[in-house]
């Protein structure tokens, strides 16, 4: 269910960002992170996006689009736990001002 993928998804979210650096840390305070099953049509992006950054809307932050991301994973716990952070990590890139390019040579794609 979206509560038990919610529950995952906030554990790994909080254990990404505890192993930031601190300067980076601080730097997303501001940008809080938002779970959601999936897209909907408001959204004007591929229904089967898995995360977004978004700046200013009122505030910059990041949405993480659940169950897309646990079918992304194959319906596989420690799959969609990887997959939770590798997204949030990505979008974190965008939130940093990084841009596709940026985030493929670090490795966050």
């Amino acid at each position: 269910t979206l509560r038990n993928l919610t529950t995952i998804a906030e554990d790994e979210v909080r254990k990404a960002l505890a192993g930031l650096p601190d300067e980076l840390r601080e730097r997303l305070t501001k940008v809080p992170v938002f779970f959601e099953g999936r897209p909907n049509s408001e959204d004007l992006l591929p229904l089967d996006t898995l995360g977004v950054f978004e700046e200013g809307v009122p505030i910059p932050r990041i949405r993480l689009w659940l169950e897309n991301l646990w079918e992304y994973a194959g319906e596989d716990e420690r799959t969609f736990r990887e997959e939770v952070r590798v997204t949030l990590l990505h979008e974190i890139g965008h939130a940093l001002g990084w841009d596709e390019e940026d985030v493929r040579q670090r490795g966050l794609e």
